[in-house]
């Protein structure tokens, strides 16, 4: 008999390994940005821009080397376009703990998308995506979700995109597995 032994479940995750709905919620943006920017609503075409979108989304989160996230990351030529260059996040990486309060969402979000993808870390979580597409028609719609979880554990990221023709909402929750 070893009284030395220790338990070896977990049942809550490390802080690092924890959901973080501020960095999924701009690497859902920029999902929604990058396959839907050139296209007109479809409804036929909806269904399957949607399964794309959601698998994209939780391929991003559960894989954080997937060759299309470090594309993504190192695509910021448009972007330093148009910002300033001695904006510290031009260079298309943020210092370390950044604190400056000059950059504004706009301007760090493409420089998050490369960091955003090394933070994640999420091996005992569930990953569930939901993505809405419907026709842009001037009316309103709600959207709404109902989950049973810990909210010490689990959390969600939503963001919306809207161009002339269509609108978008995605949302990826978080679950940890116990």
């Amino acid at each position: 008999m070893a009284d030395d032994a220790e338990n070896t479940y977990n049942t809550r995750p490390p802080f690092n390994q924890k959901f973080k709905p501020t960095a999924v919620k701009v690497l859902i943006g920029a999902v929604m940005s990058e396959r839907l920017a050139d296209k007109a609503y479809s409804s036929e075409a909806a269904a399957q821009w949607s399964r794309e979108i959601s698998d994209e989304i939780k391929t991003r989160c559960a894989d954080p080397h997937h060759p299309a996230s470090r594309a993504a990351a190192a695509d910021a030529s448009p972007w330093q376009a148009r910002h300033n260059p001695s904006c510290p996040a031009a260079s298309g990486t943020l210092p370390p703990r950044c604190t400056s309060r000059a950059l504004t969402r706009a301007c760090a979000r493409p420089a998050l998308r490369g960091r955003i993808k090394s933070e994640f870390d999420l091996p005992r979580y569930k990953l569930v995506v939901q993505v809405l597409i419907g026709e842009q028609r001037g009316e309103g719609i709600r959207y709404g979700g109902r989950c049973l979880w810990d909210p010490n554990t689990d959390a969600y990221a939503e963001d919306t995109y809207r161009n002339d023709s269509l609108f978008c909402v995605a949302s990826a929750y978080g679950v940890y597995l116990y």
